[in-house]
């Protein structure tokens, strides 16, 4: 439970954060094709981050990689509140790369290691179907709503850091489950 907690969080923000995103940079002072181009940027992160995707795992653990990749996004969203200019929002694009890793690559590994046999392909449908569809859904509304009731660059910020805090919070909530599971594989 838990697990999936945290996956939706995450996949709640992240579909919020990439419909408000553009208008974001708008705001900032980007074109429509600069705007492009930064968003790009952390998708060119992510996949020169994955082909070291499995010695990552290997060497810090599973738990961890989902861990910083779902710690990612709040730190992203921070920053950008924090100093609200392009050089940050291009800087934190890097974090796109774990966020993916994190949720994307090691979600169904997770899923497929601590799966009894007979619920993994339920598990692994349940996950696909939430996260990756049902967030998608939930996320972009959200998003629609910080884009309209926000009036420039200083209520974005506002609300940015509320959807920070929410983030780093519910990290922190995560931090029980990642602990939890990181003990009892410890003490087996």
């Amino acid at each position: 439970r838990d697990f999936f907690a945290a996956n939706l969080m995450v996949g709640v923000a992240l579909g919020t954060y990439f419909t408000y995103f553009p208008r974001y940079l708008q705001e900032l002072g980007c074109s429509v094709a600069e705007v492009g181009l930064i968003i790009n940027l952390g998708v060119l992160f992510e996949v020169l981050l994955m082909p070291f995707g499995r010695k990552l795992i290997a060497r810090y653990g599973l738990e961890r990689i989902m861990l910083v990749g779902f710690c990612s996004l709040p730190i992203r969203l921070f920053l950008m509140a924090i100093y609200p200019n392009l050089p940050m929002v291009i800087a934190v694009q890097l974090l796109h790369a774990p966020l993916a890793l994190g949720l994307f690559v090691s979600t169904p590994i997770y899923l497929q290691q601590h799966a009894q046999p007979s619920y993994r392909h339920s598990l692994q449908s349940l996950n696909v179907s939430l996260v990756m569809g049902l967030t998608r859904f939930i996320g972009p509304i959200l998003g629609a709503w910080v884009v309209a009731s926000t009036a420039g660059l200083p209520s974005m910020n506002g609300l940015i850091r509320a959807m920070a805090t929410a983030g780093i919070l519910g990290i922190l909530a995560a931090g029980v489950f990642y602990r939890g599971g990181y003990r009892r594989r410890a003490e087996a």
